[in-house]
C-alpha cells in the first residue's frame, strides 16, 4: 500500500466509479482495481461490497476513505517508488 493507493480510495469514495478514478489518475481501470485489492490485503478487511455489475464502499471502506482523506493513515503507508 502506498499514498497513491489511498488517494485512489478517496477518489473512489468521491466518485463511486473505478473508471472515473482511472481517468482522473491517467491509469487503466485494472490498475485501480489492483490498488483497491492491495488496500484490502493491507487492512485485512473487505472495503467494498461487490455485485456482478457494481462496486461500492462498505462501512469499513467508508471509514478507511474518511481516515485517508483526513490524513490519519499517512504514518502507515509507503511513498510510491519511481
Amino acid at each position: 500500500m502506498n499514498t497513491l493507493d489511498l488517494e485512489q480510495l478517496v477518489a473512489f469514495a468521491q466518485s463511486g466509479s473505478l473508471s472515473a478514478v482511472a481517468q482522473q489518475f491517467s491509469i487503466s481501470q485494472p490498475s485501480v482495481t489492483r490498488a483497491m485489492q492491495r488496500l484490502e490485503e493491507t487492512f485485512g478487511a473487505t472495503l467494498f461490497s461487490r455485485t456482478k455489475n457494481r462496486i461500492e464502499l462498505n462501512e469499513v471502506g467508508q471509514f478507511a476513505a474518511h481516515e485517508a482523506q483526513c490524513g490519519a493513515l499517512r504514518g502507515i503507508v509507503q511513498r510510491p517508488s519511481g
